[in-house]
């Protein structure tokens, strides 16, 4: 992992190790004081925003004080947050995706640039335990009760006047 972090492989390479052998995003480029982990290499390196955030994922722990947060309430230029990339990939354990959570509750309510909330990138990649976990903090359980249709219309979910209307369409 350190490797792929010092050379600057794509992301999709740092998820392929970081998928295999989560438990490298906690292991120290070597076993002697002062070498960092995978996180704050890929800080010092000034590696891509998605990658800190996807090591963020695996181990939050690994963050600098006040680092984690400030991941956390961060967008890529595509406009996700640490919750989407980690919605993104089923091997983050839930107490990790429940963490971030912690370290910003309205990640949860916010949309990508292509309209998507962290449940809708979970409902796609992630553990039935994720995509609970989202739903509650998504609060869409609560807009449906409340009948708040201008909410559910942010979730992606068809209104029942939408429904009446496509039938008649059909």
């Amino acid at each position: 992992l350190h490797l792929a972090i010092q050379f600057r492989a794509p992301l999709e390479v740092v998820a392929l190790v970081a998928e295999a052998w989560p438990e490298a995003c906690a292991v120290a480029a070597e076993r002697r004081e002062g070498r960092p982990l995978p996180l704050a290499m890929a800080a010092e390196l000034e590696a891509p925003l998605e990658v800190q955030m996807l090591l963020l994922a695996f181990h939050p722990a690994a963050a600098q004080p006040g680092r984690a947060r400030e991941l956390c309430r961060a967008l890529t230029a595509d406009g996700d947050t640490a919750l989407h990339v980690a919605a993104r990939h089923a091997a983050v354990p839930t107490a990790n995706v429940k963490e971030l959570l912690g370290l910003s509750p309205a990640a949860a309510r916010t949309t990508n640039a292509a309209g998507q909330l962290p449940l809708h990138v979970a409902l796609e990649s992630s553990t039935p335990a994720v995509v609970e976990l989202l739903r509650e903090a998504s609060g869409l359980a609560e807009a449906l009760v409340r009948h708040d249709w201008d909410a559910i219309r942010r979730f992606g979910l068809a209104t029942p006047r939408a429904c009446a209307a496509n039938a008649h369409e059909g």
